[in-house]
């Protein structure tokens, strides 16, 4: 009994074993792991891109300089003469020559004859220089025609009239000098370069000093300046003369007052920055009015202004008591 008692249980224990392991619950399936997306990169947070300003400085003059005349030809900017105080060969007065393409300066030959408050203009190639003040004169009548092409001066002979911060423009082929006489600050005289003969026309109706003058189509206007005890309002007066018809109009006042400044035309419209203020009136001879453009941020007077390429340059021109060299640019297009 004892040999079938230990075999039950023997049996008992086999099926207690089996019935343990069938017992063992089926373990569950587990779901995969929710895979992690790599980290993004963040995008660059956007800026704004900057409004260019819209006066750009340029390459400085090589010579402090104010009181000179600027004039264009072949693309560049030529600056002649000017009171260049404290420049090394202020006392020759070099011509200046600036190249936008390139934002350079190079000098030229020096003047035969230094002088501030020149007129200049351009005939068949050449720049023609009037009268201004030099070698203790202060009206003076000497003419001297510069050769960019050679590099060299010739002097020709005088005006017959003395002139000094005045103006010259040619139309036709003649070179009309405006006012700056001694007389009255008003005359006009005709210059035919081809027969060195000069000839007197109409008179500006008002005289007027430290004016500046511009040609459009055909007619040159003067614009401001002042004459002493004649007009309270000269300063914002804008006077044209017709070379052809020998005669003088008014065109609509300058929006404010202005003298020592300095004008150019570009696409049919005239800019002027005038004398230690900001404000930078344009006209338009279509409407025969002004509007006001962006302010110029570094006022002077008796500075030269030229447009070229599409923009008005600024050059020059005296601050505190003496001539600098900076330069500004306005492109209207930008």
């Amino acid at each position: 009994m004892m040999k079938n008692i230990r075999a039950i249980s023997g049996w008992t224990l086999v099926l207690i074993l089996v019935a343990l392991v069938g017992c063992q619950a089926t373990p569950a399936p587990t779901e995969p792991p929710t895979p992690v997306p790599p980290t993004a990169t963040p995008l660059p947070t956007a800026t704004a891109t900057p409004e260019p300003e819209p006066w750009q400085r340029k390459a400085r003059l090589p010579n402090n300089t104010a009181a000179a005349a600027a004039v264009v030809l072949d693309g560049k900017i030529y600056l002649i003469g000017g009171d260049q105080s404290g420049a090394e060969g202020a006392d020759k007065g070099p011509v200046q020559v600036y190249d936008p393409a390139t934002d350079t300066w190079t000098l030229g030959a020096e003047m035969p004859t230094p002088r501030l408050y020149v007129a200049a203009s351009v005939i068949d190639g050449k720049i023609f220089v009037f009268g201004g003040t030099g070698n203790g004169e202060i009206f003076r009548s000497t003419v001297e025609v510069y050769d960019p092409a050679t590099d060299t001066w010739e002097v020709w002979p005088d005006m017959p009239t003395p002139r000094t911060n005045f103006f010259t423009h040619v139309v036709d082929n003649k070179v009309y000098a405006v006012g700056g006489d001694e007389a009255c600050s008003c005359s006009v005289e005709a210059y035919d370069p081809t027969t060195d003969t000069w000839e007197k026309r109409a008179d500006m109706p008002i005289p007027r000093k430290r004016w500046r003058s511009v040609l459009l189509d055909g007619k040159i206007y003067v614009l401001g300046g002042y004459s002493q005890g004649s007009d309270a309002d000269l300063g914002a007066v804008v006077e044209v003369y017709d070379p052809a018809t020998d005669t003088w109009t008014r065109a609509a006042d300058l929006p404010t007052p202005q003298w020592d400044a300095a004008s150019c035309v570009l696409d049919g419209r005239i800019y002027t920055v005038p004398g230690d203020d900001p404000v930078f009136p344009i006209y338009d001879p279509a409407t025969d009015a002004w509007e006001m453009g962006p302010d110029f941020p570094w006022p002077r007077h008796v500075h030269s202004v030229a447009c070229v390429g599409g923009a008005i340059y600024v050059l020059g021109g005296g601050k505190d008591g003496q001539p600098i060299s900076s330069v500004w640019a306005y492109d209207p297009a930008r």
